[in-house]
C-alpha cells in the first residue's frame, strides 16, 4: 500500500490573522515565522489525529483488491473518489465503473464496496495493481473542528513563546492541553 499526495492543500485550518490575535502580535514583523509555526502545528495536528484537516487530493495503491470486501480509505474525512483503477489479469490497466461501487464518505474512514450483487474485479499478481484516486480532508477551514484548531492554536502559542528545545534554567514541558484536545479527535490505526 503506498499513499501519495497529488494535489496538496491550498490553506490552513487557522489562518495568520487567528493566529496573530491568538499570539496578540500586531504587527507583520514574524509572519514568516508564525506561518511556519502554522504548518508546523497542521502537520502535528494531522500526524496525531490520522486525518486531513484541509482538502487534498491523493493516490492510494493497493497490490490488490482487499479479499474483507472493503477498502477503507486513509486520511478522513473522506470527500469522494475521482477513480478506481486495476491492472486486470491480461496485464492492461482497466477503470472500475463506479456504477459498479459504492463510496461512503459519513463514517470516520471513508470506504469502497462493490455495489451490490457485485464483486471486485480480478487483478494481475503485480505491485500496485490497485489505483484509487481521492480527495479527502475537511472542505473549509470552518469546517475544522473548533477542539483541533484550539489545539492548534495552543501549539502555536508555545514554539512562539519556546524558540528553543531547551532554555537553561527554565523547563520547556510540552503542551499537554493541545494533546487533550487532538485526543477528541484521534482515529487510532491498527497495528
Amino acid at each position: 500500500m503506498g499513499l501519495t499526495v497529488t494535489t496538496p492543500a491550498t490553506a490552513t485550518p487557522v489562518s495568520l490573522a487567528e493566529a496573530k490575535a491568538h499570539l496578540r502580535v500586531d504587527t507583520t514583523d514574524e509572519d514568516a515565522l508564525i506561518t511556519a509555526l502554522i504548518e508546523a502545528a497542521t502537520e502535528y495536528a494531522q500526524a496525531y489525529t490520522s486525518r486531513r484537516l484541509m482538502t487534498t487530493v491523493f493516490s492510494y495503491t493497493l497490490d490488490s483488491f482487499p479479499s474483507t470486501g472493503v477498502i477503507c480509505l486513509p486520511e478522513p474525512p473522506l470527500q469522494s473518489v475521482a477513480s478506481v483503477t486495476y491492472i486486470d489479469t491480461n496485464g492492461d490497466s482497466q477503470t472500475w465503473s463506479s456504477s459498479l461501487y459504492t463510496v461512503k464518505t459519513d463514517d470516520i474512514l471513508g470506504t469502497i464496496r462493490p455495489a451490490y450483487n457485485e464483486d471486485f474485479p480480478s487483478t494481475r499478481d503485480e505491485v500496485d495493481a490497485v489505483t484509487v484516486s481521492f480527495t479527502a480532508g475537511y472542505a473549509d477551514a470552518a469546517s475544522v473542528p473548533s477542539t483541533i484548531k484550539s489545539a492548534m492554536l495552543l501549539l502555536i502559542g508555545h514554539l512562539y513563546e519556546n524558540r528553543e528545545s531547551f532554555i537553561v534554567g527554565q523547563a520547556i514541558n510540552p503542551n499537554p492541553s493541545a494533546d487533550m484536545l487532538l485526543d477528541l479527535n484521534r482515529i487510532m490505526k491498527n497495528a
